[in-house]
């Protein structure tokens, strides 16, 4: 009965490798982040005026309704300018949303000790919970599509909500007795704040940590191929070993977002291409990608300080082109930004020679990667 109400059905089978452990810390936060929810909202109450006789009703609602209003913008804001790379970058953008959650929770604590800043607080807090919702439940659909391995996407989401309920209805247990313990000890309150805290954090990375995710998104993609294109032996015709999944997963940078010397414009208009190329004829340009279904260039690769510059690629993508033939644009690119630190730049001027050494062995390394059981998608 506790199986069919918690799990998936068809479990283990139905769902990836990481499932279970990553549900497990998954809970582990979701309580931790409860208990200090409710220490948070009992400020919140407080300082709206519950308790307090002199406190005006319309005053309460209004800050309400301001709160409410600084969050909604807030949420339509963000998703306009972040709202395609929650897909790409979940792992980050979910530790992201728990640390700004804790920074929601601190603040609306600090509200008890500067109540003139009350309104401007809570103001700040609601823009921060609508981003944490956001974030939470964007994040947490991709996810749920990693794990489910058999069309139970659904499945896999309701169970996942039967376990967030069950976590909360426990914490709901354990905060009706820290609520009457701690109400009015405001050194008691940060004593479980600055303990909970960091357990929440940490519950967090471990759950992230623990995913494998086997799409490619501009990160593992990144890692992939620049590890391969390192140990590849030009005096050698045997093929370098690719990484696994796990591998690749666990050279992911978590905390920081990922940050090179490089900006890869992949689906550029055309307009953007020509004025990139305003010092060179594109007919020429055009020519060399005649049969590609896309058009890369980078202003900076023929410059003499190419090894120490910030690399700009534009890639423009054909309306027809299919998974592979972006695949193949991102790996070109690949291709130039490695080339930054091997002698090959001073021989390799001509894009069509780069054309020639990028498709030579694209197609080594696509196949090896689908024969690795990653599963041939690039979120971008």
């Amino acid at each position: 009965m506790a199986k069919s109400a918690f799990l998936p059905e068809g479990y283990p089978k139905s769902v990836s490798k990481d499932y279970l452990e990553y549900q497990i810390w998954d809970t582990v936060q979701a309580l931790a982040s409860s208990i200090i929810g409710a220490l948070a909202g009992q400020a919140i109450l407080i300082g709206v005026g519950v308790g307090d006789a002199t406190a005006s009703v319309l005053a309460a609602t209004l800050i309400w309704l301001f709160k409410d209003g600084a969050g909604m913008v807030g949420r339509i804001v963000f998703a306009g300018r972040q709202g395609t790379s929650l897909d790409s970058q979940c792992k980050q953008w979910r530790i992201f949303a728990d640390v700004l959650n804790d920074v929601a929770f601190f603040i609306e604590l600090l509200s008890l000790h500067v109540p003139s800043l009350f309104t401007l607080i809570v103001c700040m807090s609601g823009v921060m919970r609508a981003l944490v919702g956001m974030i939470g439940g964007a994040t947490r659909a991709a996810i749920t599509q990693h794990q489910a391995l058999e069309s139970n996407m659904a499945d896999v989401a309701a169970k996942d909500g039967s376990q967030e309920t069950l976590s909360n209805l426990l914490a709901l247990f354990l905060n009706l007795i820290l609520v009457s313990v701690v109400t009015g000890n405001l050194a008691l309150i940060w004593l479980l704040f600055i303990i909970l805290g960091p357990i929440h954090i940490y519950a967090n990375w471990r759950a992230v940590r623990c995913l494998e995710l086997t799409t490619f998104n501009r990160v593992r993609f990144n890692i992939l191929v620049q590890d391969w294109l390192s140990r590849l032996d030009k005096k050698s015709d045997q093929v370098p070993r690719l990484l696994s999944v796990q591998e690749v997963n666990y050279l992911e940078p978590i905390i920081s977002f990922f940050t090179q010397r490089r900006t890869i414009r992949l689906g550029c208009s055309f307009d953007s291409l020509l004025k990139a190329i305003r010092y060179c004829k594109p007919l020429p340009l055009m020519g060399v990608f005649s049969k590609e279904r896309y058009i890369l260039y980078c202003p900076e690769w023929k410059n003499s300080g190419y090894k120490r510059q910030h690399l700009t690629i534009y890639i423009c993508i054909h309306s027809d082109a299919t998974t592979e033939d972006i695949f193949k644009a991102m790996f070109h690119a690949e291709i130039i930004c490695s080339l930054r630190h091997t002698s090959v730049v001073s021989r390799c001027r001509c894009l069509g020679v780069m054309i020639d050494i990028c498709f030579g062995i694209y197609v080594q390394i696509h196949s090896g990667a689908i024969c690795g059981h990653y599963s041939g998608d690039l979120i971008v």
